[in-house]
């Protein structure tokens, strides 16, 4: 058997169907591990034809996954969330084929959240996380929330670790405001993390993860005093782009313009032409902070961005005294003496 997937759900009856059919193209095997559900999950589950078993909750999602590990039966294993579906670039045989051919040790593939109200590209955040690995007793979650293998993986396979990357996008709709406000998650996350901390001590990864909880609960002033503990403690970490933006927010947040301006120039100097996304947010938090104006910029950022020739955030040293210009002529204001580097 080539590839099992492994899910872990409680209470996912309407995510898990659809979840489900986007990976029996790739796979003859899914693992369910449920956690408690109340609702219909596990009937449903077993209808679709998963294999589910039962797990009692022990406030820790990696022990939760790795009950899952052991009843898989493939070479490989795909781990995803019921509230996650994967969409193929490729044909299923020729990803099949990736799997069986390959000398990897494990697979990354692009994540598309999606944020707000709805299933709008513009409230879409990117990012890459491991999807898939070689089955492997010495190879496990770690953490109680945020959990992957990563540190399992390296610990495995040392130098010699190979990692490829998927031609496959998987879109995850567990952080829309419905599902988030429903499931409470950041205070469920805030509490595993806690217990993170308190078993296994601060470090800067766990922090990050802690800070960026409470500014989406709204706790601007403590999620700022912890991220600028984890740019200080981790400069070189791979989330330390991601960190710099999200304290750059909390200080829009708390109307700390100049710190906010500070933080955006110090993450610009970090990015290149590979980062035009983070590029882009930073120019637009950097233009909130110096306006100074949080009604009206989001929609003047919007009708820039609509233009005929569009500002193009990626080059603001060239464009930020253009732009800055033309917010001028669409609302009467006075420059403000920008000059373009």
């Amino acid at each position: 058997m080539l590839i099992t997937a492994c899910l872990i759900v409680r209470d996912e009856e309407e995510f898990l169907q659809a979840c489900v059919e986007s990976l029996w193209p790739i796979t003859h095997d899914i693992v369910i591990v449920d956690s408690g559900s109340a609702d219909g999950t596990v009937s449903l589950a077993k209808s679709l034809g998963c294999r589910v078993y039962s797990a009692k909750w022990q406030d820790d999602f990696s022990a939760a996954r790795n009950v899952a590990l052991k009843y898989a039966q493939g070479d490989w294993i795909m781990m995803i969330d019921a509230d996650e579906r994967v969409r193929l670039n490729v044909s299923p045989d020729i990803l099949r084929k990736l799997f069986e051919q390959t000398d990897n040790h494990a697979w990354t593939s692009v994540v598309r959240s999606f944020t707000g109200s709805s299933m709008e590209e513009r409230e879409v955040f990117y990012d890459e996380r491991i999807v898939a690995f070689r089955r492997d007793p010495a190879v496990h979650f770690s953490r109680r929330v945020h959990e992957d293998v990563s540190e399992s993986l390296h610990a495995r396979y040392g130098s010699s670790l190979r990692v490829g990357k998927l031609p496959i996008v998987v879109d995850h709709l567990g952080y829309l405001d419905e599902v988030m406000i429903r499931r409470n998650k950041p205070s469920r996350n805030i509490h595993l993390l806690t217990l993170e901390r308190r078993d296994h001590g601060e470090n800067p990864l766990t922090d990050y993860c802690l800070a960026t909880e409470w500014a989406q609960s709204g706790n601007w002033l403590s999620a700022a005093t912890l991220f600028e503990s984890v740019l200080d403690q981790a400069p070189d970490a791979a989330f330390w782009l991601q960190a710099c933006y999200s304290l750059c927010l909390c200080h829009l947040e708390l109307k700390r313009w100049t710190e906010c301006e500070k933080w955006c120039e110090r993450g610009l100097a970090r990015t290149d032409e590979t980062d035009q996304t983070m590029q882009r947010g930073f120019a637009e938090l950097k233009l909130r902070s110096h306006l100074k104006d949080q009604e009206s910029i989001a929609a003047l950022l919007l009708e820039l961005s609509e233009l005929d020739t569009p500002f193009m955030y990626e080059g603001w040293m060239r464009e930020y005294a253009m732009c800055l210009s033309h917010i001028s002529s669409l609302t009467g204001r006075r420059g403000h003496g920008i000059e373009a580097g």
